[in-house]
C-alpha cells in the first residue's frame, strides 16, 4: 500500500512584504551630474520575517519603474521581522548626460529589488519621490566667422567663434569642432579641421574662442560651407 506524506508549506499570510514605506530627497531642483541625498525607509509589511534584501534607486521620467529608468544606487537592507522598518541616507550622483533633457523627474525606490525574498505581494515594491526639476546646460554656437572668404588647398586660416549656454546651470569644460561641408548640414561625410577646448561656461555665459586650421592640399576645389558644432 501507498504512504502518504504531508509537507508542510509556508501560507501566503505568513509571508513578509517589503515596502519602500518613506522617500524624501534633500533638494527638488537639481543640475546635471549634482550629487542627490537620498533618505528612505523600507518596511515589512508583512506577518512573516524578511531575510536579507536590497532596496535600489532609479531616475525616472514618470512614475513608473522600469529598465530604461537610470540607475542611482541601493541600500543593503538587514532582515526584517514583521512590522519592522529600516531607514538609511545615501548620496547618489545623478547622470551628467539627461538622455531626456532638463526638465521634471522622480526617484524610484524599489524594495527587494534582486528579488530575493518571496513576499505575500510582490507588486508594492516601489515608492515614487516627489517631483524633481533636473536643469542642464545647453552650449550653442552664437557666432562663427573666418579670416578669409576663400582658402585654396594645403592654405591655412583663422575660425573665430562664440560658444554660449542657454542653460540654467553653468556647463563643464567641453570642445567645438570645426567642420567643411559641401552643404550646410552636419554628417559622417564632412572634413574635420580642428578643434578648440572650451572651459566652464556659467548660465547665460558665453566664451569667445578662435583656431587656426588647414585646409588639407588634396581637398577638392569648389563651394563649401564652415560647421562648428559645440561640445
Amino acid at each position: 500500500h501507498g504512504r502518504e506524506h504531508s509537507f508542510p508549506t509556508r501560507r501566503s499570510s505568513d509571508l513578509p512584504d517589503l515596502t519602500v514605506s518613506a522617500l524624501t530627497t534633500n533638494k527638488t531642483t537639481y543640475g546635471a551630474g549634482e550629487t542627490v541625498t537620498i533618505s528612505a525607509t523600507t518596511t515589512n509589511a508583512g506577518t512573516g520575517g524578511a531575510g536579507y534584501s536590497t532596496t535600489k534607486f532609479y531616475l525616472s521620467k514618470d512614475t513608473v519603474w522600469d529598465s530604461s529608468d537610470a540607475y542611482l544606487g541601493y541600500d543593503s537592507v538587514n532582515p526584517l521581522a514583521a512590522g519592522q522598518s529600516e531607514s538609511a541616507t545615501l548620496d547618489v550622483t545623478l547622470p551628467t548626460a539627461l538622455t531626456n533633457g532638463a526638465g521634471t523627474y522622480y526617484v524610484i525606490g524599489k524594495a527587494d529589488a534582486n528579488s530575493n525574498v518571496s513576499e505575500a505581494n510582490e507588486a508594492n515594491n516601489n515608492k515614487v519621490s516627489a517631483v524633481l526639476t533636473l536643469q542642464a546646460p545647453d552650449l550653442t554656437v552664437s557666432a562663427l566667422s573666418t579670416s578669409k572668404s576663400g582658402v585654396g588647398p594645403g592654405e591655412s586660416f583663422t575660425i573665430s567663434a562664440t560658444v554660449q549656454n542657454t542653460g540654467t546651470v553653468a556647463a563643464g569644460a567641453s570642445k567645438i569642432h570645426y567642420y567643411l561641408s559641401t552643404d550646410n548640414v552636419l554628417s559622417s561625410a564632412d572634413t574635420l579641421l580642428g578643434y578648440n577646448y572650451v572651459s566652464s561656461i556659467a548660465a547665460s555665459g558665453s566664451a569667445s574662442i578662435s583656431a587656426t586650421v588647414y585646409v588639407a592640399s588634396s581637398q577638392a576645389t569648389g563651394a563649401y560651407y564652415l560647421i562648428a558644432e559645440a561640445d
